[in-house]
């Protein structure tokens, strides 16, 4: 069976820790603020301010404390408790809980884009390097995922760039003047809880 093409990014995807063991599912449960007018994607890189989880822009140290997975509140129409992949954009709800995966060991899976929003790669050199998040704004409501991906243009040893090459996925692998990979392991350089 082939490594499925990956043709667009897709946020961060948690996938194992760093000591090699796999991703158990782990989340902690943060509150939303009522009317935040942002939407948020599976995959997307969130911060606390004051209490609140946010989309964050990855910039600065204390940047991000985990990635978003999902988040429920009770829908103001039906008065029913939901559960989504996504943060609706200005959703009126009291309740509104993120599911955000805050452990800093935790390795997330990402393509590697340009500065715009094709799919483009990296050398195995990159690892050990950081790199920024090129965002590419709203989330798709059709999948409720992360339209984000990784900027090939920013690896470097940048110190607050927000994530930190740990390991080229070996499948994603594809020649173009030399050996690249679509996508990367990285985990979050400029954690909150660091």
């Amino acid at each position: 069976m082939a490594y499925p093409n990956v043709d667009a990014p897709y946020g961060l995807k948690p996938v194992q820790r760093i000591d090699g063991l796999p991703y158990a599912g782990v989340f902690r449960q943060l509150p939303i603020a009522s009317g935040y007018a942002t939407g948020i994607g599976f995959g997307d890189p969130v911060r606390t301010n004051a209490g609140n989880v946010e989309v964050s822009d990855m910039t600065g140290v204390g940047s991000a404390i985990g990635i978003f997975v999902g988040c429920s509140y009770t829908n103001p129409t039906t008065k029913q408790p939901t559960f989504s992949q996504q943060w609706p954009a200005g959703m009126v709800a009291a309740d509104a809980k993120a599911f955000v995966v805050d452990d800093p060991n935790v390795l997330f899976k990402a393509a590697i884009t340009t500065s715009g929003v094709d799919v483009t790669g990296v050398a195995a050199s990159a690892v050990g390097k950081n790199i920024t998040a090129r965002t590419t704004g709203s989330p798709n409501t059709a999948t409720g995922n992360s339209t984000i991906g990784l900027n090939s243009a920013t690896v470097a040893v940048t110190a607050t760039h927000g994530f930190r090459i740990v390991a080229v996925v070996p499948e994603s692998e594809y020649q173009s003047g030399g050996t690249k990979y679509h996508e990367v392991l990285v985990k979050i350089n400029t954690h909150q809880y660091n």
